[in-house]
């Protein structure tokens, strides 16, 4: 098992320049700056240390730090919440360490602080405490499904293996946990900003989860939406072929475009980042099925919902 050791995300930015969600960039004199630095050093564990200054006599009514691995936490909705302080103004350098149960996922730190005027956000730092991987025709694998708590075994029927569904191209906002809510409203964008599963049944745009099919989306090493930990990206139908006697993937199933309903199988799925042009429907998939060895990258409905492996650019 492989572990980053010791990685530290540093990001120094302006308070007047933090972006607030539904709200406008503001100016406030209250709050100058603040620093968060967040390090790992095993896989259960995260540092978050949290530099915070005011120039104000009006105390900061709280500030912390939530975390999610989804790019979109708020202190309401989130994995987890740190309150660093309350009540306080001046300066204060405020640390903590986080033991959890992280999945084999990219996570995001997002601080935050809340005045008498509203709560602000700072932009997120991506962090990866929980990140085994294997080596295979020299290429460095993830050693388990993304968004899994369980490194994989083959043909595997454990739920803890299987990992997100994600909608081929979609990003981590939500919509990939296999709970999440559906809806069929087709998105007009690639970021549909909401975190529902949505749902095609009419078949229109070729049971696509958006208007447009954007063939730029997951392609590459620098394709949009990329849910993978930074550094990691997902493979091509090749390369995912050219791992199956040893990749190991469980029996995860899928999430169904039509209904959003998970579907048991005997076998497992994963993307790749391919396109197929003999394929009305477009993206494909990985089939681990024994009888489908020669011929297991087909194509599917891109409202699919599938897990990802992730391999290191």
């Amino acid at each position: 098992m492989k572990f980053f050791s010791t990685i530290i995300f540093l990001f120094f930015f302006e308070f007047a320049n933090a972006q607030v969600p539904g709200m406008p960039l503001v100016i406030n004199p209250l709050f100058r700056k603040f620093n968060l630095t967040v390090s790992t050093s095993t896989s259960t564990t995260a540092n978050f240390t949290l530099h915070v200054a005011t120039n104000s006599s009006k105390p900061i009514l709280e500030c912390g730090v939530v975390y999610s691995y989804n790019n979109n936490a708020t202190t309401s909705n989130n994995v987890g919440k740190w309150v660093a302080a309350t009540n306080f103004d001046g300066i204060n350098v405020l640390t903590t360490t986080i033991t959890n149960s992280f999945l084999y996922a990219p996570y995001y730190a997002t601080p935050y602080v809340i005045l008498s005027t509203g709560t602000f956000y700072g932009n997120s730092i991506q962090f990866t405490p929980n990140w085994a991987t294997e080596t295979i025709n020299g290429k460095v694998w993830a050693a388990a499904n993304l968004g899994a708590s369980v490194i994989a075994t083959a043909a595997s029927t454990n739920s803890n293996m299987f990992g997100f569904y994600y909608q081929w191209g979609r990003g981590s906002d939500g919509h990939q946990l296999s709970s999440s809510t559906t809806t069929s409203t087709i998105a007009t964008s690639s970021i549909p900003g909401n975190s529902n599963f949505i749902t095609n049944i009419s078949g229109v745009y070729y049971f696509d989860w958006m208007t447009v099919q954007n063939l730029t989306l997951w392609q590459g090493v620098d394709g949009q939406n990329n849910p993978c930990p930074s550094g990691y990206r997902l493979p091509s139908a090749t390369e995912l072929k050219s791992a199956y006697s040893t990749l190991k993937i469980p029996n995860n199933g899928y999430r169904r475009a039509q209904d959003g309903a998970l579907v048991a199988t005997n076998w497992g799925y994963l993307w790749t980042s391919d396109y197929r042009t003999n394929s009305k429907n477009g993206y494909s998939y990985y089939r681990a099925d024994e009888y489908e060895k020669d011929n297991s990258v087909v194509g599917s409905d891109n409202a699919n919902g599938f897990p990802i492996r992730c391999i290191q650019n």
